[in-house]
């Protein structure tokens, strides 16, 4: 009988356990589908403590309890939304380990699109990132601490690539990245951009496009660059 009553109450107290986590895994979710729906429709400045809890349906005590404040609410949303495009953004099917095989222009023509496609498919990043733009935000200082921990896995590569640290080919990720960058946060206004409707489907794709093409035509410029100076080598070398 006792051993009955000691194994229900070892059952009762897993089932609370239980009821207790799954709670808590509930309330965080509230919270975090909160501060998403207020920073896409309200934007950041306009994020405040009881708004959020409002929101979410809770008290302002869980914050604390299960995230310690604002800053740490948004350290863990951007864990499942970070702020750069990771390697499995990636496109055209190649896998991350891949990618030091294939030509250089090729490999930044994927950082590219994948960043674009990050973005795009991140709205409430790209406002995050607009509105930081824009001007100081209550967020201000955890986001340059984060920075200052960890850029995208990605550009990161890159940028430790030496064929990619060439003159030529850092330029251009350096400018088209920020291109793309601008890009993304310019569409989330129902605007034209120089003829481009980015906030549609159609004007999107036109832009990836266009980022592509002008990657094939620097590619190509590259080579003819290369074999000119070949050849101007080849007629210096018979010369002497």
């Amino acid at each position: 009988m006792e051993v009955e009553t000691l194994t229900d109450l070892a059952i009762q107290t897993e089932a609370v356990r239980g009821k207790r986590q799954r709670n808590r895994e509930q309330n965080k979710r509230a919270m975090l589908n909160a501060f998403e729906s207020i920073l896409v429709r309200d934007g950041i400045h306009n994020l405040r403590t009881q708004t959020l809890m409002d929101e979410a349906g809770l008290g302002k005590p869980a914050l604390y309890s299960y995230f310690g404040g604002m800053s740490g609410l948004l350290k863990a949303w951007l864990k499942k939304n970070p702020l750069w495009p990771q390697a499995t953004d990636l496109v055209d099917g190649h896998e991350y380990g891949e990618l030091d095989r294939l030509p250089v222009m090729e490999r930044i023509r994927l950082s590219l699109i994948g960043a674009a496609n990050h973005w795009h498919e991140n709205e409430a990043v790209a406002r995050l990132m607009a509105e930081e733009l824009s001007g100081p935000t209550p967020f201000s200082k955890t986001l340059a601490e984060l920075r200052r921990q960890k850029q995208d896995e990605v550009t990161q590569d890159l940028a430790s690539d030496a064929e990619v640290l060439a003159r030529d080919n850092w330029r251009i990720l350096v400018v088209l990245y920020a291109a793309v960058s601008f890009a993304s946060m310019r569409r989330l206004s129902d605007t034209q951009y120089l003829n481009l409707e980015l906030h549609t489907d159609e004007g999107w794709k036109d832009f990836l496009s266009m980022i592509s093409e002008l990657i094939d035509d620097l590619a190509l410029a590259a080579t003819v660059k290369q074999a000119a100076r070949e050849s101007v080598e080849r007629q210096e070398s018979k010369s002497r």
